[in-house]
């Protein structure tokens, strides 16, 4: 009796483990579409903390795409630029980020703060003021 007590232990830690597999996996598979319903039907559906800090990081303002655009349209060819906006060098990341690209042809030399505005210098970076409304101003000193 005792072998056969073994045996059928030892066919049924397989069968646990794949059943524990399955439904590990049909969880997973559950959340995803549901996650993905939710995005689908509502897209400021945001209900996960790792979504609500990227989606604030990725768009502190509202169409960067647009704001890239218009900086791009006042900057000659190949032209490097110091960005100076509320919070830029807070995040110095997000501009270099989404300059690089939006705007890949124009380096960025640096960011920083209205109140602690650069000076401008011969033959050095153009100076892109951004306000908050999302005007935007390019100053250059000229050559």
């Amino acid at each position: 009796m005792e072998q056969s007590d073994q045996a059928l232990e030892r066919r049924a830690a397989p069968a646990a483990a794949t059943a524990a597999a399955w439904l590990i996996s049909a969880l997973v598979l559950c959340v995803s579409l549901a996650r993905l319903d939710c995005l689908l039907r509502h897209p400021p559906c945001l209900t996960a903390h790792g979504e609500r800090t990227w989606w604030g990081w990725a768009y502190p303002h509202p169409e960067p795409q647009a704001l890239f655009q218009r900086i791009g349209a006042q900057l000659r060819p190949s032209e490097p630029l110091v960005i100076v906006a509320r919070r830029a060098e807070e995040e110095a990341y997000w501009w270099r980020a989404m300059g690089s690209y939006f705007l890949p042809d124009h380096p960025i030399a640096g960011c920083s703060n209205p109140d602690r505005q650069p000076q401008l210098r011969t033959g050095g970076a153009a100076q892109v003021i951004v306000s908050a409304a999302g005007q935007v101003r390019v100053c250059r000193t000229e050559t």
